[in-house]
């Protein structure tokens, strides 16, 4: 029997979405939609709307014409799935008070469940680049790499908010360089350290060991451009020259291709070339031709005003892998509209026979539902946040990656 003190009250649920939202720092930075109106399932699709930054109206001869920036707004679909904790409590737990409630059940048990939620946003911060830094060896980062990294965003996308997610490895990295610059800020050394935002030169830094490593990226020569991508489309195929369907290109290789240039706030051509991110692991299927997954690539703009690369490619062009075998910390910078986050109302789960929402404002929706083990006399308590990323304007986001010592 749930005595009226129950663990699934609204209270409780509260308790749980605010040590989620101190324990996920990154949240408070892409754009973001928190959709309460209805409950939802697992799987489900929300529409972000995001302001984009405008387009530039060209002529049959390449100049500008008159009145040539425009504004739109943009629908992103999000799909969002269940990040979910199953606890199992007795009926002692079930009557602790709030207080108590907290400090035994909550704080031991939250770190995971937000572990899982910033990996995901960082995840997909890095996903977004269009743009990376590769550091030669793990003494040469220093923060003159993130600098340069930050002004890379600064100049594409104006007037954002920018924020950087970076691993404790690649911050001892960057501490230990001989331009310790973080330390030399007063207290921002030690906040990094402690999980919490710390802003330097106007950029937010998010230190944590949520930030994704990949291991052993194939070093690729003679790769090509199969077909040309087709706009909008988020496969790039592409031909290896040699044992191809022997290895895996992990998620997070970063990868250029001749020809495709990435643009600027206004579509125009930045004179670099476009780094495209694979965002799941390409296997081999006994062929030499490898689909890599990417953030969709736009080159011809939409009524609604994307781009994020000068072409499309062209068959046979030089495709190009720039890391070297090891292991690498990866991170980002990247500004707000370059990620989009989205969090619905969980619906609740069958059979569960006590629950309650809590939303916190601009971050997070937490649903708590209780089975009885009547044989135990115990409960599962299961505290589940429907939460989604999408990558948006890649040529808001750069991703870094420094080899590990």
């Amino acid at each position: 029997m749930i005595m009226a003190n129950s663990i699934a009250t609204e209270e409780r649920a509260k308790v749980i979405a605010a040590h989620l939202k101190a324990e996920t720092p990154i949240l408070e930075y892409p754009t973001r939609e928190i959709e309460n109106r209805f409950e939802k399932g697992t799987g489900a699709t929300v529409d972000v709307t995001t302001v984009d930054y405008g387009s530039v109206i060209e002529t049959a001869d390449g100049n500008l014409a008159g009145q040539d920036f425009s504004t739109s707004s943009i629908k992103t679909p999000v799909t969002v799935s269940f990040v979910t904790n199953p606890v199992e409590l007795n009926v002692l737990d079930q009557t602790l008070n709030l207080a108590s409630f907290e400090e035994q059940i909550v704080k031991p048990r939250i770190s995971l469940l937000a572990s899982r939620i910033n990996a995901k946003v960082i995840a997909t911060s890095i996903l977004a680049a269009n743009d990376n830094f590769v550091v030669p060896t793990g003494n040469k980062a220093d923060f003159q790499l993130l600098a340069n990294a930050a002004a890379r965003v600064r100049s594409s996308r104006v007037g954002d908010r920018i924020a950087g997610a970076i691993s404790y490895d690649v911050q001892a990295a960057v501490t230990g360089s001989g331009m310790n610059m973080f330390s030399a800020n007063n207290s921002l050394g030690s906040d990094l350290y402690r999980n919490k935002i710390s802003q330097y030169a106007g950029i937010d830094w998010v230190v944590s060991a949520d930030c994704p490593t990949i291991a052993n990226p194939q070093v690729i020569a003679g790769a090509v451009l199969s077909t040309p991508i087709a706009n909008g489309s988020n496969q790039v195929a592409v031909t290896l020259a040699n044992g191809g369907a022997n290895f895996v290109i992990p998620k997070f290789t970063p990868f250029t291709i001749a020809g495709i240039n990435s643009v600027d706030a206004y579509g125009k051509d930045t004179g670099k070339l476009r780094t495209f991110v694979v965002i799941e692991d390409a296997t081999g299927t006994g062929s030499l031709t490898r689909t890599l997954k990417v953030a969709p690539v736009w080159a011809q703009k939409t009524d609604a005003g994307f781009k994020n690369a000068t072409s499309l490619g062209a068959s046979n062009a030089a495709v190009s892998f720039p890391l070297a075998a090891g292991t690498y910390y990866v991170g980002s910078v990247f500004a707000s509209k370059a990620v989009a986050f989205a969090s619905v109302k969980p619906a609740p789960l069958l059979g569960s026979f006590e629950s309650a929402n809590s939303n916190i404002q601009n971050g997070l929706n937490v649903l708590m539902t209780a089975t009885a083990n009547g044989d135990k006399f115990t409960s599962y308590v299961r505290w589940d946040v429907l939460v989604g990323s999408e990558p948006l304007y890649q040529q808001g986001a750069v991703a870094i990656y420094v080899p590990a010592a």
